[in-house]
């Protein structure tokens, strides 16, 4: 609910339905692949899509860990910088300031910009922490990415060898089945 409710809580449902569009494809390929027996066209498509999934995925996870970096912490900064300034223009009036009206004024001030400051900080700690577990998971998804890479490749290179195979069987049965007239 929290992560619902956060700046970035819109990018990640965006994300997330992306995400499980693809991923139901994908999971149907899978099972057309274990169903056709693992026919190499099926696998070649399934890994293929597969690989395209983890390619999106890792795309959201990074272009999610970017918006935290160069959107949300600079931002952030510069609410602590305003805060800050007034934070000190308002000790500044309150050390002058005689009236105890004004004062109680700029001391609530003061209180509600204090608050302000440690909800900015501690929401940049919340945001960091999310990036930090964004950046575990983005890692493993690279691997994952890697793998699938490969056995998309592997998959690719033994569906080239299952053809040439056949065409030359069917060459070599050609040549067999010739007779002198």
């Amino acid at each position: 609910d929290s992560l619902l409710s956060s700046v970035v809580g819109d990018n990640l449902i965006q994300s997330s339905t992306v995400y499980e569009n693809a991923k139901q494809i994908t999971q149907q390929l899978m099972t057309l692949t274990v169903n056709s027996g693992e026919d190499v066209e099926n696998s070649k498509r399934y890994y293929g899509l597969y690989t395209v999934l983890l390619r999106t995925l890792l795309h959201l996870q990074q272009t999610f860990i970017s918006q935290i970096e160069d959107k949300y912490f600079p931002h952030l900064e510069k609410i602590v910088l305003t805060v800050q300034n007034l934070s000190a223009d308002s000790r500044r009036l309150l050390n002058n300031e005689t009236d105890d009206n004004r004062r109680h004024h700029l001391q609530a001030n003061l209180d509600a910009q204090d608050l302000t400051l440690k909800t900015a900080l501690l929401y940049k700690q919340h945001l960091a922490s999310y990036r930090n577990k964004i950046a575990a998971v983005r890692d493993q998804t690279a691997v994952d990415l890697q793998i699938a890479e490969n056995t998309y490749q592997t998959v690719k290179v033994s569906g080239e060898l299952l053809n040439l195979l056949r065409t030359s069987q069917r060459s070599f049965n050609l040549l067999l089945n010739l007779q002198m007239p």
